[in-house]
């Protein structure tokens, strides 16, 4: 991607990290994923989707368990009153 300078945005990383999770490379998904963090790109709900589905697929339930975390953090949002909550809390 960087060698075809390629804009490396958020849909881009997820696109890369859900390809490594559907085909069950999910260690390679958690580095790809590492990555971006390192570029400072702000994952979404399908970027963290997709890594769960990595961490799965390789029985890591650590990183699952840190990326839920960062999901329920940062994703959520649920200390803040942004637009898009309602959207993201699944009601009992």
């Amino acid at each position: 991607m960087r060698a075809k300078k390629i804009e490396l945005n958020v849909v881009i990383w997820s696109a890369v990290i859900a390809g490594y999770a559907q085909r069950g490379c999910g260690y390679e998904a958690l580095d790809v994923f590492r990555q971006m963090q390192l570029t400072r790109s702000e994952a979404n709900a399908v970027t963290l989707v997709s890594l769960l589905s990595g961490c799965a697929s390789i029985g890591a339930l650590p990183q699952g368990k840190e990326t839920h975390c960062y999901a329920i953090k940062c994703i959520m949002n649920i200390d803040e009153n942004d637009a898009g909550d309602e959207l993201m809390v699944i009601e009992r």
